[in-house]
């Protein structure tokens, strides 16, 4: 009798597109963080480039509240902090205490370029930039890939077999720049960034809330295997299946903007078999099937979904209505 492959072993059948047993919906994936991006949950101050966070809930994110940079002459004179290498705290006692071999392991490096870029000098004022003084955004925006590059060239030397990478691009209905723009700016240097990780044999999973697919076939060119969230009412998720499957591995797919947190557990059902539907067409794999985003839920809500993906996602996967 042939042993049942381990949890580990399924998952990373399923983002590689070798065959896995079910879409996966264990808890193995861990992201080990790195010190010196920005601030999370219950942190205010200033992080290592000097933009200042703050929060009023301490369950949600903080948002930025000062900008380093005031003008566009001070991009002249900006340097980046040093690009020094270490890992959290936690990351490195779960390293020390857990049998890594029940784990696949990724690294977690958000807001690589874009979202960087805004940090630093607010959102209305980058795009001014963009539009008047596309010299001094291009060269912000290199300043910025050239300290991810090297933190990439740190990140590959952990244990990590993955990379969880963020830059939100879209915003409800649209990118917020044009494609044309995207592939001006932010492609060129995202590109030398993910390069390190694509020769290092790394898979990388992006990030990006809303609507990109314009750019879903770019981030496939510069070596994105994961395309997460895969944002329900952002996105038609029809024609994503259509043109992609088989070449990126959907990750995410199901609505949190209304059905996981207020619909109802039919509801919540019924989407997850439409997007079954629509990203499980590769019989290999290549499909994460989960919400599109992370919130709190209600509870029957978080478990209808785990219920489906685990009664419905063996494979071969069953498509029909």
């Amino acid at each position: 009798m042939v042993a049942p492959i381990t949890a580990r072993e399924n998952y990373l059948r399923a983002v590689t597109f070798r065959n896995p047993d079910h879409i996966p919906y264990e808890d193995v994936v861990r992201n080990l963080f790195f010190i010196g991006d920005m601030m999370w949950m219950e942190q205010r101050g200033y992080d290592i480039w000097g933009v200042g966070w703050d929060y009023e809930l301490k369950e949600y994110l903080p948002m930025v509240v000062d900008h380093p940079i005031k003008r566009p002459e001070d991009i002249d004179h900006f340097r980046p902090p040093e690009p020094v290498f270490q890992l959290t705290q936690a990351a490195v006692e779960f390293m020390k205490t857990e049998d890594l071999s029940s784990f696949v392991l990724s690294g977690f490096h958000p807001n690589i370029l874009f979202e960087r870029a805004w940090f630093l000098m607010g959102m209305e004022q980058f795009f001014e930039l963009i539009m008047t003084d596309t010299a001094r955004a291009k060269k912000l925006l290199h300043l910025i890939a050239d300290f991810n590059v090297e933190i990439a060239r740190q990140y590959i030397q952990q244990p990590i077999e993955c990379i969880f990478v963020g830059d939100d691009y879209g915003n409800q209905s649209a990118l917020m720049m044009s494609p044309v723009l995207w592939r001006e700016l932010i492609k060129p240097e995202l590109s030398r960034v993910l390069q390190v990780y694509r020769q290092a044999g790394k898979i990388i999973k992006f990030h990006s809330c809303g609507h990109i697919t314009e750019i879903v076939e770019d981030l496939i060119e510069i070596g994105v295997n994961i395309i997460h969230p895969c944002q329900a009412r952002a996105n038609n998720l029809a024609e994503w299946g259509e043109r992609f499957t088989g070449r990126v591995v959907f990750d995410g797919g199901v609505d949190t903007q209304y059905t996981m947190m207020m619909g109802t557990p039919d509801e919540i059902r019924a989407e997850a078999r439409l997007r079954l539907q629509q990203l499980g067409r590769d019989p290999g794999g290549g499909l994460l099937l989960w919400a599109d985003q992370n919130m709190p839920f209600p509870d029957q809500n978080r478990q209808a979904l785990l219920d489906f993906v685990i009664q419905n996602g063996k494979y071969p996967l069953r498509l029909d209505p």
